[in-house]
């Protein structure tokens, strides 16, 4: 009895962590030309210039290039970037070239995404 719930169980587990299909509009946007991208890669000076012009709300997502989940993120973030251009500021901050403004910004886990507005 106790194989056959253990089996049952892990069957469960299986079919609960099959992935979704993955669409063609979100697997181009892996490979689109950096030029082409709204969400621009920005060093710390670059951010500071940027939190003083507040022509429109900024999210900013702090990553790393070795972070999985930080890839697995970036098509999504890009795909809102297109969709809100022009309303909505998006920036990328690599926190392994800038560690002094990941540092002030008080990143502690990666992907971090801040939505930065004026009050």
């Amino acid at each position: 009895m106790k194989i056959t719930l253990l089996l049952l169980s892990t069957l469960t587990l299986i079919c609960a962590f099959t992935p979704a299909p993955v669409t063609m509009q979100r697997t181009r946007s892996l490979f689109m030309a950096e030029d082409t991208k709204e969400a621009k890669l920005v060093s710390g000076e670059e951010l500071e210039v940027m939190l003083t012009e507040w022509d429109a709300p900024l999210v900013l997502d702090a990553y790393a290039t070795w972070c999985g989940p930080c890839l697995l993120m970036a098509p999504e973030f890009e795909a809102a970037a297109q969709e809100l251009k022009g309303r909505v500021r998006f920036a990328k901050l690599d926190t392994d070239k800038d560690e002094a403004m990941a540092s002030r910004l008080n990143i502690m886990g990666l992907p971090t995404l801040l939505f930065l507005d004026k009050f």
